[in-house]
């Protein structure tokens, strides 16, 4: 008698579970079909199939890899697996992005897919396209490679920094924010005078700042160096006159002598607020 009770509440369970997964692979279809034919108000469907998570990736991954639907679709179905952390989304995300025939934009926000994921095995292949002619492919590239984050994949993007314009650059800069080197800061410091985008001059200066203590000294190198060009050096005042150390208002001090009026002038400005 015990047996057959434990086999019906058993049944019971299992039908109850079938249920549950038929119910909820119903939501994920019927929230991807909205994903992907809704031209504006998906976002809801989206984030709804993010907090599904990995049970909704096949059918996102399916939508994404279907040739037929067009371009916007299938981008916003690889916007919606970027939230969610699923290893089975790897392969088919990195087939679409590798492939030469599929469109840019759709190549893009598949390697954008990747952002929950852990991609260390792939890193050489970040490396490989990080290299590519064109700068859509390369940026992704480059936010890939600092997700993975490892000593290779930055000593690459810190290569790469000075290479790059507007924003390229300051995706790289964006990404080495958080890597706080002798090596790093000084793509800073040569960021503030870049001469192609003044937002990269601004972020440049706020991280500096943020910095301190760390960039005191390579900055004061540069305002003490007089073969600098006068921007150059100013650009360093710029950033020192906002720091907090105590070597701050020593270093003001002693550009109230300096040759350049511009540089006396930011250092006394600064001083007079002191007091």
């Amino acid at each position: 008698m015990k047996k057959i009770y434990y086999i019906i509440i058993a049944l019971f369970f299992t039908i109850s579970t079938f249920a549950q997964i038929t119910d909820l692979q119903s939501e994920i279809d019927s929230l991807v079909d909205v994903l992907v034919k809704e031209r504006r108000q998906w976002n809801e469907a989206s984030e709804k199939l993010i907090v599904i998570g990995e049970p909704a990736a096949d059918k996102l991954l399916e939508a994404l890899m279907n040739k037929s639907l067009d371009s916007w679709a299938r981008r916003k179905a690889a916007m919606t697996l970027s939230g969610i952390n699923a290893d089975q989304i790897i392969t088919p995300c990195l087939n679409v992005f590798t492939d030469e025939s599929e469109e840019i934009a759709v190549r893009r926000n598949a390697c954008n897919a990747l952002a929950s994921v852990n991609l260390d095995k792939q890193e050489n292949l970040f490396l490989f396209y990080a290299k590519n002619n064109n700068s859509d492919i390369r940026n992704v590239c480059y936010q890939r490679l600092g997700q993975i984050g490892s000593e290779k994949a930055i000593k690459f993007l810190i290569s790469e920094v000075d290479k790059q314009q507007d924003m390229g650059k300051w995706i790289i800069l964006h990404i080495l924010e958080s890597f706080d080197t002798k090596e790093v800061n000084e793509k800073f410091i040569h960021a503030l005078c870049d001469d192609n985008w003044w937002m990269i001059n601004e972020y440049a200066r706020n991280i500096l700042i943020k910095r301190g203590d760390d960039v005191v000294e390579p900055l004061q190198k540069v305002l003490d160096n007089q073969e600098n060009p006068e921007f150059v050096r100013w650009k360093a005042i710029w950033v020192i006159k906002d720091l907090e150390s105590p070597k701050r208002n020593e270093i003001l001090k002693n550009a109230l002598k300096d040759e350049n009026w511009f540089i006396r002038n930011e250092a006394e400005v600064a001083l007079k607020k002191e007091k």
